[in-house]
């Protein structure tokens, strides 16, 4: 967020709270290649946002422990779904949330956030068609989260740093204002505590995305590419780079709707995106795994995210999102 510490930005990333982003050396325009990949049947240039209906995939949340001996960090009972679908402008509208219980271990002693006290992250993405390159109209997110805040802590209480606050982003006048709260109760009631603005301007160079809809934009793509995205954790513009493996072939087991009666395994080709800020300091790299279009006429896995890997900072460990069940598009 704005003026946040790299700590605070780190740990926000972990959680997919916060704008993947960075500079790239290059000086050439280069745009993105996006075409809708999560439809049945894919299209480019005459992509009209006109869905009919709506997308949605569910995630288990796993945690991997990470190798810190200072102190520990636990996640549990994570959910993450998705909704994708079109407006009433022709517009995308992609929509998350993220539910998840969090505890902290400390020379004996530990302190859990879960159930009602556990992290919640939602978030909201409007932008246009493919063929208008998804370009961003406006987001929101409203955050409560119990991050880590030191890779040495002292005690208990310095393993971690709670945050409420939200976040509404207008590319109609290229502004971003975070608002932030004192705790739960103040964020509940909608006191704020203060309030910060900013505007940024886009140089053209790469493909504008909004940080929420990284996930519907790496799916448009089928090549390694750069992003320019508003980072609100610098309060700047900065670039996203994106790596692009070949494609490989395993099964995951998930749930189709209207096609499985349980979750069931599916074999299936898959690419894997590298994702990292373009800066002096990148950050951890996140991982996404796509299904990869086999038949653009008949794209049976719609480019879905499979799996993704964000690891935390300080070493702690990595969040695994594995896809449970997804109800695609008609």
């Amino acid at each position: 967020m704005i003026n946040f510490k790299k700590s605070r930005a780190r740990a926000a990333i972990a959680l997919g709270i916060a704008s993947v982003s960075l500079f790239a050396a290059c000086s050439a325009s280069q745009p993105s290649q996006f075409a809708a990949r999560w439809l049945k049947v894919v299209t480019e240039s005459t992509d009209e946002a006109n869905l009919g209906g709506k997308e949605t995939a569910e995630y288990d949340v796993s945690f991997e422990p990470g190798v810190n001996t200072a102190f520990s960090v636990n996640y549990s009972n994570g959910k993450f779904r998705t909704e994708l679908y079109a407006d009433e402008n022709k517009n995308y509208v992609y929509e998350t949330s993220l539910t998840i219980d969090v505890s902290y271990s400390f020379g004996g002693e530990s302190i859990a956030f879960d159930g009602e006290n556990g992290d919640v992250v939602k978030s909201k993405a409007v932008f246009k068609n493919t063929k208008n390159g998804l370009a961003p109209v406006s987001s929101s997110k409203t955050v409560i989260a119990h991050v880590p805040s030191s890779a040495s802590p002292a005690s208990l209480k310095g393993c971690y740093s709670e945050y409420y606050y939200t976040i509404s982003t207008d590319y109609s006048s290229n502004s971003c204002v975070v608002t932030y709260y004192e705790d739960k109760k103040a964020f509940d009631e909608g006191k704020a505590l203060k309030e910060k603005s900013n505007n940024f301007e886009h140089d053209g160079k790469y493909s504008l995305i909004d940080n929420e809809e990284l996930l519907p934009a790496l799916r448009a793509i089928n090549e390694s590419t750069t992003f320019s995205v508003y980072n609100t954790a610098a309060g700047k513009m900065q670039n996203v780079s994106v790596s692009k493996s070949g494609s490989e072939k395993t099964a995951f087991n998930f749930k189709i709707e209207g096609a499985d009666e349980a979750a069931a395994d599916h074999t299936l080709d898959y690419a894997t995106y590298s994702v990292k800020i373009d800066d002096a300091n990148p950050g951890a790299t996140q991982e996404f795994l796509v299904a990869a279009t086999t038949d653009v006429g008949n794209n049976e896995y719609r480019n879905v995210i499979l799996r993704m890997k964000t690891p935390l900072s300080f070493n702690l460990g990595t969040l695994v999102y594995n896809l449970s069940s997804v109800n695609f598009l008609k």
